[in-house]
Order: C-alpha cells, then sequence, then structure tokens
C-alpha cells in the first residue's frame, strides 16, 4: 500500500507507526508540521504557520500547506491518508476529503471546552470527523469525547498506544539509597495540566515520615508555573528532595525510569496516559488521579494506585503507601508488567490497523 501520513514527525508516537508500516514493505509519506526523518519514509516538512511570524505571513504559510496537502492527496495515488491528531485548522478537514481517510484523535484534539478544551473551529473538526472513513480512539473513553463532538461519525475503531518492550530494560534499574524512595512525574512538559504543583504539596506530607524522599521532575514549560513551583519548594524547604532535570527527549524516557521506583500522574485531565505504560516496561507502578481514561491502565491496587484529583492529602498517603512497603510496590509493578506485556505492545496494535487499512482499500476495490 501507499500511506500518507499527515502528522508531526517528531512525535514519538508517529514515529513509531511511520516505522512499523515501512518494516511491512508499505510505501510511506509523511506530510509533517515540523522538520524531522525517518528511515525508509518519504518525510516532506512544510510549515502550517506554526512558526513565529506576523499573523499574515502565519496565514499565508498555512493556506500554503494546504495546498500542499491538497496536492499530495489528489495526485499522489495514495490508498491510505492518515491524520495522527486532529488539529483546529483545515488540515483535517483537506484530508478527508480522500475515500480511504483515516484520523486518529489523541485526546486533547477533542476535549471539550467547557473541560479545557480549544474552543475554537470546533466545526471544522466535527466535520472532518464526520468525513473521514474512520475515525480510531485509544479507549472507550476518548470514544465517547470523541462521538460528543462528532455524533454521525461513520467508523470508530479503538487502537490503543502501545509500547515497544524492547525499548526498555528493567535490568538498567538501579535501587536508590536505604529508606530513600523515588518518585517522578514523567510528563515533558511543566504546566499546570499536569500537576505537578499537587506532587510537590503531597511531597511536603511524606518527607515529614520519610525524610529522604525525592520527587524528579522532568521538563521544560511555561515560565510562571516553573517559579511557582520552585516558589513552593522554597516553601516547603524541600531543596534537597526536588530535582529539576529539566528538557528530557522522549526517546530518553528510559533512562530517566532507571533512577525512579514510583511513577506520579497528578495530572488534572488526561485522556490516556502512555507514559503510565512506558513506565510499566520496566516494572514501575504508577499513582495516578482518577481523571480519564488513566484508570483503564492504573488498576487499583493491581498495577497502581489512584487518588481523587485535587486531593494531595490523599496523594501523599498513597506515596507514603508505597514508600513504607516495598513488597508491595514490586508487586505491583510485576503486574504493571504482566499488563503491558499481555494488552499494550505496540505491534499488536499496528498489526490491527493494518488490517484496517486493507478493509479500507478492499471496500473500493
Amino acid at each position: 500500500m501507499r500511506i500518507l501520513f499527515i502528522s508531526d514527525i517528531t512525535s514519538i508516537h508517529a514515529v513509531r507507526w511511520v516505522r512499523y508500516m515501512v518494516k511491512r514493505g508499505h510505501a510511506v509519506s509523511v506530510l509533517s508540521v515540523r522538520p524531522g526523518s525517518v528511515e525508509g519514509a518519504d518525510v516532506i516538512f512544510q510549515d502550517p504557520g506554526d512558526m513565529p511570524a506576523p499573523r499574515w505571513l502565519r496565514r499565508i504559510r498555512h493556506s500554503l500547506f494546504i495546498l500542499r496537502e491538497w496536492q499530495m492527496i489528489r495526485f499522489g495515488n495514495f490508498d491510505i491518508v492518515h491524520v495522527h491528531f486532529l488539529r483546529a485548522d483545515m488540515i483535517g478537514l483537506t484530508a478527508a476529503r480522500h475515500p480511504r481517510c483515516v484520523i486518529s484523535v489523541w485526546g486533547s484534539d477533542v476535549r471539550p471546552p467547557d473541560e479545557g478544551g480549544y474552543p475554537r473551529r470546533q466545526a471544522l473538526r466535527r466535520m472532518a470527523l464526520e468525513r473521514a472513513a474512520l475515525v480510531t480512539v485509544t479507549n472507550p473513553f476518548l470514544e465517547d469525547m470523541t462521538r460528543m463532538m462528532a455524533s454521525t461519525l461513520k467508523r470508530i475503531e479503538i487502537i490503543p498506544f502501545g509500547v515497544n518492550l524492547t525499548d526498555f530494560n528493567r535490568e538498567n534499574w538501579k535501587a536508590g539509597k536505604p529508606d530513600e524512595i523515588r518518585f517522578c512525574v514523567p510528563k515533558l512538559t511543566l504546566k499546570p495540566l499536569y500537576g505537578q504543583d499537587i506532587a510537590i504539596k503531597a511531597l511536603a506530607r511524606v518527607v515529614k515520615h520519610f525524610p529522604r524522599t525525592v520527587l524528579i521532575l522532568l521538563g521544560e514549560g511555561e515560565e510562571d508555573y516553573l517559579s511557582e513551583l520552585k516558589e513552593m519548594v522554597a516553601k516547603y524547604k524541600l531543596h534537597g528532595n526536588v530535582h529539576f532535570v529539566g528538557r528530557v527527549d522522549g526517546a530518553d524516557i528510559s533512562r530517566v525510569f532507571d533512577q525512579c521506583d514510583v511513577l506520579l500522574q497528578p495530572s488534572r485531565w488526561d485522556s490516556f496516559g502512555v507514559i503510565i505504560l512506558e513506565g510499566a516496561a520496566v516494572c514501575l507502578p504508577t499513582i495516578a488521579s482518577r481523571v480519564g481514561g488513566v484508570t483503564d491502565l492504573v488498576l487499583e491496587g493491581i498495577t497502581g494506585l489512584t487518588f481523587p484529583p485535587e486531593d494531595d492529602q490523599a496523594l501523599a498517603e498513597a506515596m507514603i503507601k508505597l514508600a513504607e512497603d516495598p513488597q508491595y510496590r514490586t508487586r505491583l509493578g510485576n503486574n504493571a508488567y504482566e499488563m503491558v506485556s499481555e494488552f499494550y505492545q505496540f505491534d499488536m496494535h499496528a498489526e490491527q490497523m493494518e488490517v484496517l487499512y486493507k478493509g479500507l482499500c478492499g471496500e473500493e476495490q
């Protein structure tokens, strides 16, 4: 098959899909909103108007992107056109003019405005979803959300994100110092949505019981929020307990996991939480807020612990529970690994997508 992906080639999720389809022998082209490359694929970068520029110039660039996209769809003789992440612009709607267009929504692209989603251009995204031959989502939570945005979908299928277990190796994990447990909020961006401030408040309670507890915060982010986090660290006198790691490339996340005991997911909203699966691939349990589709992955008392969103006291209690019982957290981590191994290996779901591609092409023959 000839497949055109329309995506951001710097996203690890997009890269995994492209690599798999190339490995399977398909001719893959990528129209990317950012520059990059993947071996075996023809990657074409076109700025859709994201680069810093005056508004009039960004509009022209977006128009040029749409023109390039339409030319590729019209004359590229592609069997499948697959949009990964539905942007709030004309890109998805243009792709949906192809008779075998697949749109994969990732979460924030269909998040309702009353829950913090992007309020503009809802109609454009709704029309794109309803005109696509197939829409894929990662879990039932996201399926419900997508149907709320677009009630007359032609077809929707659940294809979870997955992980390549070979990318992770528990043997690299190093035990911490005696009486020290290392928690990590593994989001690659510092922003209020991900609740790093909640984790710091919880840590202030935990260190009263386990003074050597470490909290690792990854990523860069909004300057005001970063300043707020550092002020909280100073307020609670946690300078020796909180480590700001800074920017971490998604491909290097496993190196961070090697230095952790438990992942924290104190998000105020989340649709899936693929980072939870990546941690589980090295037997790390997760403590997560009960939001979105996260509870599909963090099974209470089985693969991790959960707590009500915004409740730093409940989070602290869960952290203390795992800090004082190493055998319990090991059992949770092993269960998490078994869950990933059985249900969330990437190739398993990529094979499902390939079957869907072939089905769409068969319908047209």
